[in-house]
């Protein structure tokens, strides 16, 4: 059964612990301070890393909280408004939330506002999520976030001021609603300039200033020269207007023809100077203020284990691992592979998947890749796309399949149906979903799906004796056109006699009933749950099962010999 996410995990998290350390250690007196949630009236500081001492419109009463917004706050005992005022300095380091979302208050359901109500007495929503913006002074509304200037839901194209009222109530956002009918005639197109607009047709994008004479609707943007730009003239970032919902149909595209020339190597230049990498994928992170090298992420490479956090040799501190520039963007390689997981935190899946995305391997080497887990929203640090959060599908229980393993179908349509939502797949040839167990190797995974792309089709990997032929649920490749058919006829493959099946046999059934073509490639996955598994096989694209990360690793340098 997948569990709640822990929200910080990695390198950085553990380079702040570090740093944090070594600030108790130089002020003893910080032992002294309050715990998180204690009353820090009188201690005007907190133990806590991350932490500040706010106080609420009482001034008796303050308490150690990550951050505070003025206003209700849906976990407090009561609907009572916090003024915010800090005491004292933030306790070094980054907070760290509990594995688990805080309860909502049993009076919120009945005080605060819900979606498409005005917000501004209440200060507070009902949903899961949200937070009370200001549009004007006459309007604000239940939203999951907001920019300033035109929101693409809203009902009409007038500017949103966006200051938040009160704090946010715990829990994942539903999922994305749709733009309004106003935003295709009104709304910056391509490569448009917005700066009139402030807001772009485009599903998926947003306007962003690059100076005070251009602006483009761009997926993301960062302070600094644009690797895939025209020139090399920096970018203010500035955001203006909200983000359109949906897609952006855009696919990696690499680094412009004078990254090469102008930015740093990876390993041995320093970036310092130059704030940019040459080499795709990359990222310049500060040391200290005299060197910076470009990595994958921050962390200490360890070939058979997971990553340590990196530490200057010379003076013994950690990192300060701050980003020095942008991330060079990677091509994207031909078929195109979209790859998830689905996972649980706080056991040896979790590290699995960390190892994997701090050393740009496993799924994190295909084109667009995802982590699925249940609850809420995890960080779970840097990869090769840069920052990587979970995305959030909703949990059903396990039983046990008629073969003795698990039965996980309820909990698989939960996840194809957030990999729906997420969109990512229909933008890549192929989805990968692979087990955090599964060493796969994204290079041979292309090599053999090629022959097998352009229509719907998905892949049967395990043929043995006394069973029918059947994609094992360890790595499932389906192709984007399978997917769609799937999607298109989802009421179909719910209505089979699903519940004594576990998700593999369930989804190959399903697609072999939409009419699918199941095409065998019996080599592509070495897998001990079907035949034996092998990692020394030159021909396997993917290898199964390996739990623990030393395994795991032992593994995948097995394959790249």
């Amino acid at each position: 059964v997948v569990t709640g996410c822990a929200c910080v995990f990695g390198g950085s998290a553990r380079a702040a612990n570090l740093r944090a350390e070594q600030v108790l250690a130089e002020n003893p007196e910080a032992g002294e301070c309050s715990d998180m949630n204690e009353n820090c009236n009188a201690t005007k500081c907190c133990k806590t890393a991350g932490t500040r001492c706010f106080m609420k419109l009482d001034k008796y009463w303050a308490l150690c909280r990550p951050s505070c917004h003025p206003g209700p706050d849906p976990t407090d005992i009561d609907n009572a408004s916090w003024s915010c005022n800090p005491m004292g300095d933030r306790a070094p380091g980054n907070y760290k939330p509990p594995g688990y979302p805080p309860a909502i208050a049993p009076w919120v359901p009945k005080t605060c506002s819900s979606t498409g109500e005005n917000c501004s007495t209440t200060r507070c929503c009902t949903q899961h999520g949200y937070a009370c913006y200001k549009k004007n002074h006459k309007w604000a509304s239940c939203k999951a976030g907001c920019t300033p200037g035109p929101d693409p839901i809203d009902v009409n194209n007038q500017n949103w001021d966006c200051k938040q009222l009160g704090m946010r109530t715990p829990g994942v956002p539903a999922w994305p609603q749709m733009p309004s009918l106003w935003v295709k005639e009104k709304c910056s197109k391509g490569s448009e300039d917005c700066t009139s607009s402030r807001c772009c047709a485009d599903s998926g994008m947003q306007c962003f200033k690059k100076n005070d004479a251009e602006a483009k609707c761009l997926v993301g943007c960062h302070p600094g020269v644009h690797l895939d730009d025209k020139d090399d003239h920096p970018w203010n970032c500035t955001p203006l207007g909200a983000r359109t919902p949906g897609l952006a149909k855009v696919r990696g595209g690499g680094p412009a023809d004078w990254v090469a020339d102008e930015c740093s190597s990876t390993g041995s230049d320093n970036c310092q100077t130059t704030r940019c990498c040459a080499d795709d994928g990359m990222q310049c992170y500060e040391q200290d203020g005299n060197w910076s090298s470009c990595l994958v992420s921050c962390t200490d490479w360890r070939r058979d284990e997971s990553n340590a956090p990196l530490v200057n040799k010379e003076t013994n501190k950690p990192w300060t691992c701050k980003k020095v520039g942008p991330r060079t963007p990677r091509s994207w390689e031909s078929p195109s592979l979209f790859c998830f997981s689905v996972f649980r935190i706080n056991n040896e899946e979790e590290n699995l998947m960390r190892n994997q995305l701090t050393k740009g391997i496993g799924i994190f080497a295909c084109d667009n890749y995802a982590v699925f887990c249940a609850d809420y929203n995890a960080d779970l640090g840097d990869g090769p796309l840069g920052p990587l959060k979970t995305a959030h599908f909703t949990n059903a229980p396990v039983g046990v399949s008629k073969d003795g393993t698990a039965g996980n179908t309820a909990l698989f349509m939960n996840v194809w149906e957030a990999v729906r939502w997420d969109g990512r797949y229909s933008t890549a040839d192929w989805t990968i979903k692979a087990d955090p167990d599964a060493v796969v190797i994204a290079s041979r995974l292309r090599g053999r799906l090629r022959v097998h792309t352009g229509h719907p089709s998905f892949i049967l990997t395990c043929a043995k004796a006394n069973m029918e032929s059947m994609m094992f649920g360890a790595v499932e490749a389906i192709s984007t056109q399978a997917l769609y058919a799937y999607f298109n006829s989802e009421s179909t493959c719910r209505s089979l006699p699903w519940n004594a099946w576990g998700e593999d046999l369930w989804m190959g059934n399903c697609l072999k009933t939409l009419g699918v073509s199941a095409e065998g490639d019996f080599t592509m996955v070495s897998d001990g749950a079907c035949l034996y598994v092998n990692c020394a096989d030159p021909n396997a694209a993917a290898f199964h099962p390996f739990k623990q990360v030393h395994n795991w690793m032992e593994c995948y340098w097995g394959a790249m010999r």
